[in-house]
């Protein structure tokens, strides 16, 4: 059974999951009524274990892939997690710096949080590095260049957020040039916003793989400004939330792919050639 079944149960009490008006109506009595309770907790109890089952059932699980059979393993469970959690940690970090920039200076979350937005900016652009490491693509060469999009342009916003003394978006906003050595850094999420749009056709995805670089170009070139630039980055934020929030009503297997073609990706050139051929005979 695969995790996405309905559960109902998971992840409550059993006395939460006992509303009053599933008690039988022949527990006319105390003791009735008690041994009622305890059958039906009883009952709970097993549908709780049973969805439990269900939610882990994926692991161990074999699939035929394309080069053969291959089987989801509990490092592959946390990879994924691992990927989905990074994701979730960059949108929520893209979410709290829209929400201070549109309260102004005296808003609450920047009276609270005013102080910390560069370390909000590095620890969601850090989450989004271990989800760009996590990633499964099947071109090796894309995703390595990927990988040195991010890194070139959290390495230049990590720089201005550590020698100009002021939070990292004000500085962004008054120099705008800045933008050529941090916009790698929105390439790379362009990039991941098309291998998600493209694989599992989702609109969140395909709506920011447009947003991001107008969003970007619109900063750069001073096109965009006042409510109209404010009205990109809330759009930016909330596709991007939408985006990492998604990735959890996912099957596991999904963010794998078919592990099949990494595995012979893997193969010294000789055993592919060996692969191919025996394949080719069946």
């Amino acid at each position: 059974m695969p995790a996405s079944s309905s559960c109902s149960c998971s992840g409550r009490s059993l006395h939460e999951a006992l509303p009053t008006w599933s008690v039988p109506q022949n527990c006319s009595n105390v003791r009735r009524l008690r041994r009622c309770l305890a059958r039906q907790e009883l009952r709970n109890s097993q549908r709780a274990v049973k969805c439990q089952v269900a939610a882990g059932s994926q692991v161990g699980r074999k699939y035929n892939g394309q080069f053969g059979e291959w089987t989801l393993e509990e490092t592959d469970k946390q990879e994924v997690l691992g990927y989905r959690t990074g994701l979730s940690l960059a949108a929520l970090a893209a979410v709290l710096e829209t929400v201070i920039a549109l309260e102004g200076d005296s808003g609450f979350l920047r009276h609270l949080l005013g102080d910390w937005q560069n370390l909000i900016i590095i620890s969601g652009a850090v989450s989004l590095g271990v989800s760009m490491h996590l990633i499964h693509i099947y071109v090796k060469p894309l995703k390595q260049f990927m990988q040195l999009m991010y890194l070139t342009g959290t390495i230049a916003a990590a720089y201005f957020a550590a020698t100009q003394g002021v939070p990292l978006p004000e500085y962004v906003a008054e120099h705008h040039a800045s933008l050529w050595l941090i916009g790698p850094f929105f390439a790379a999420i362009t990039g991941l916003a098309f291998k998600e749009g493209i694989c599992y056709g989702k609109f969140e995805c395909a709506a920011l793989f447009f947003v991001t670089p107008a969003m970007i170009i619109g900063d750069m070139s001073g096109l965009l400004s006042g409510a109209p630039q404010q009205a990109a980055h809330v759009v930016f934020a909330g596709l991007f939330a939408a985006f990492a929030a998604g990735k959890w009503t996912q099957p596991i297997k999904d963010d794998i792919g078919d592990k099949s073609v990494f595995e012979f990706l893997a193969l010294p050139e000789e055993e592919q050639h060996a692969r191919q051929q025996q394949m080719g005979q069946r």
